[in-house]
């Protein structure tokens, strides 16, 4: 019997948490939930007041997170005097973990409690909402294909926007740009895609950022910073992000790192290179689920696999995560 790709569990979590969500709609729908108040209109009473009006019913000392058992079949949303949902335990798991990984001089990075749905595409070129003037992103697809795929993938996107005649973002972008892009995004947005000779450039650029070998996130941002940059000039600007897949079905994503600001501004490097995690905490029991989080979180932070440090780091967040848990008794019955 074939084992599930990480790709496939991925796209299997991304339809069941799409199913949840509508889910939890109709059932508020039929409970007499309404709508949100549109803009500049007064929230209602119920949302008003700050935490001392609404507390916190989980309120622990500072760097204690609730853990609760997790019964088999427990559903996400629960009635008081139950144990902790397992949503919430997750989402302590993944914060104590992060913690962890700060303390050890990693990257904790963003996460997202869901994750993304993966096409069979290398990469996609994501045009803004309509009527938005900002730029859109290039989105790159790092499992399951050839860093020449997802290279020559990356430059059709470009090309594509390039040639799209709707596609004239005109609000300032690039503020992570060196400065003199920056100062250059007034005349860059007059004159209009500079399509002539375009794929040229792009392949050039793209050949002096990429170098054989290494970790595919390090591969990923480098040549999409030095891409990214010579499309800017080329009166294409864009985001490029990459999304790898793990064989848990979890999932980091990278953006590019651009070569001309990192090499003005070192730091900027830390900014640029820090990794987002989406993350599924009903996929796996309590124990699996951390796991695939530190494994997760490594893969972002650019630690090889199978090596001394990747044994070691994992076996410091396992503990350091660990100790920051504190059990959850059973609440009261009520009355």
């Amino acid at each position: 019997m074939r084992c599930a790709t990480g790709v496939e569990k991925a796209n299997r979590m991304a339809e069941e948490a799409q199913a949840r969500v509508m889910g939890i709609v109709a059932a508020a729908q039929e409970m007499g939930a309404v709508p949100p108040p549109r803009a500049g209109e007064p929230l209602p009473e119920s949302l008003r007041g700050g935490p001392e009006k609404n507390p916190d019913p989980l309120d622990l000392p500072a760097g204690l997170h609730p853990v609760g058992s997790r019964p088999a079949g427990m559903p996400d949303l629960l009635l008081p005097g139950e144990k902790l949902p397992v949503g919430m335990q997750g989402r302590a798991a993944v914060e104590a973990v992060i913690e962890a990984a700060r303390e050890a001089g990693l990257h904790g990075g963003r996460h997202n409690m869901r994750v993304q749905p993966v096409p069979e595409a290398a990469s996609v070129m994501e045009y803004a909402m309509d009527g938005d003037t900002l730029p859109g992103m290039v989105r790159c697809y790092l499992t399951g294909h050839s860093r020449e795929a997802i290279r020559e993938g990356m430059i059709q996107a470009i090309m594509q926007a390039a040639h799209d005649e709707t596609y004239r973002p005109t609000s300032r972008f690039g503020f992570w740009m060196d400065e003199d892009r920056r100062a250059r995004w007034d005349e860059i947005v007059e004159r209009g895609p500079q399509t002539e000779g375009l794929r040229s450039k792009l392949a050039s650029a793209a050949e002096a950022g990429d170098t054989p070998g290494g970790h595919i996130g390090r591969w990923f941002q480098r040549i999409a910073g030095h891409i990214a940059e010579a499309a800017y000039d080329a009166g294409v600007p864009v985001a490029i992000f990459g999304l790898a897949t793990r064989p848990s079905g979890f999932q980091v994503r990278w953006s590019e790192a651009l070569p001309t600001q990192i090499a003005q501004d070192p730091a900027s490097l830390r900014l640029a290179g820090a990794p987002a995690c989406y993350l599924d905490p009903h996929a796996y029991e309590p124990s699996e689920f951390v796991e695939h989080v530190i494994d997760t979180v490594l893969y972002g932070n650019l630690i090889e696999e199978d090596t001394e440090e990747h044994s070691r780091l994992s076996r410091a967040l396992w503990a350091a995560a660990v100790a920051r848990f504190t059990p959850i008794p059973d609440a009261p019955p009520l009355d």
